[in-house]
């Protein structure tokens, strides 16, 4: 990775001699530069916001909860440990975490 992208970012893409890394980035790219407008809405349209807000979403929200739930994974804390608490119980086979639930709910 490291050969294509100075800090070994992953996932990247090479596309015409540019390489770009960050998953955002690249789908923004992709949709601009080969979605012939055809994958975006524009601002004038009446889902706008909720098309942004979900665009965004697994960077915004998912993707810490998420990552939060892999680090706490791999520790070994009581059910009870505030930490625990807080994620409430990711990747330990439990009920998904407070923040996804209300996340979801949107």
């Amino acid at each position: 990775m490291k050969a294509l992208h100075k800090l070994g970012a992953a996932p990247v893409i090479e596309d015409d001699g540019l390489v770009l890394a960050e998953s955002g980035a690249i789908t923004e790219y992709i949709i601009d530069k080969y979605g012939g407008g055809r994958l975006r809405l524009g601002p004038d349209d009446a889902d706008y916001a909720a098309y942004l807000y979900w665009f965004h979403f697994a960077n915004g929200n998912l993707q810490p909860v998420m990552g939060r739930a892999m680090m706490v994974g791999r520790v070994t804390l009581a059910a009870d440990h505030p930490v625990q608490v807080a994620v409430q119980g990711w990747g330990r086979g439990r009920p998904i975490g407070g923040r996804w639930r209300k996340a979801i709910r949107i």
